[in-house]
């Protein structure tokens, strides 16, 4: 089933680059999916601007941290302008909130910057237009809207501990060793009663480990 980015890639020129990145959303449309999310959670939050840069890092960390040490997943540096791009085709309002450069991305997909402003405002970034003059916001739209559907874990990064850390295992060790000399010297009796004391002991070290 076709997408958005379908037909963004549709109606660009081809480029072997451009196929890359496509190639790339077709396997992994979480990546779209929560580096749309991350921004969107990034401006509701009161920040004005944002860097694709430093999103694009945190993208493949998550991604990476929640496929495992085993899986292979590779994000291209190369398809980060293009995916810049499209997310501002796609969304409009947030075309001006972060700082690009000048890509083979823009003539790929048809697009220019707009001319400075004779006063810069404040925590200004370029904006994009079509190559036209024509504003992203009333050019060229998909007919079905990107819905971020595959959207990354949002689990925090909390590596697993050591189910016992070493100082209180060997606390234990001392423990065992300390009263083996006193379980061999008494009664029967007296040494089943140590021994339950003692796993009681071992219990309570084990809760707090």
């Amino acid at each position: 089933m076709s997408d958005a980015i379908d037909e963004l890639i549709e109606r660009s020129k081809d480029h072997r680059e451009l196929r890359a990145f496509h190639e790339l959303h077709k396997a992994h449309p979480e990546i779209l999916d929560f580096l749309v999310s991350e921004i969107r959670l990034r401006i509701e939050s009161g920040f004005s601007a944002f860097s694709y840069r430093s999103l694009w890092e945190y993208t493949r960390w998550k991604i990476t941290m929640e496929k495992g040490p085993g899986a292979t997943f590779l994000m291209n540096d190369h398809a980060l302008p293009f995916y810049a791009r499209a997310i501002a085709i796609l969304y409009s309002g947030l075309n001006g909130r972060a700082e690009l450069r000048k890509s083979k991305a823009d003539d790929i997909f048809g697009l220019e910057f707009e001319p400075l402003p004779d006063e810069r405002p404040k925590d200004y970034a370029r904006r994009l237009r079509w190559a036209d003059g024509t504003p992203l916001e009333k050019g060229w739209r998909p007919t079905k809207p990107h819905v971020a559907t595959h959207p990354a874990s949002r689990r925090p990064d909390i590596h697993k501990r050591p189910l016992r850390p070493e100082p209180n295992l060997f606390a234990a060790a001392r423990l065992i060793l300390t009263e083996r000399h006193n379980l061999t010297n008494s009664a029967p009796r007296a040494a089943l009663m140590r021994l339950e004391a003692l796993a009681v002991e071992l219990k309570d070290m084990g809760g707090r480990l």
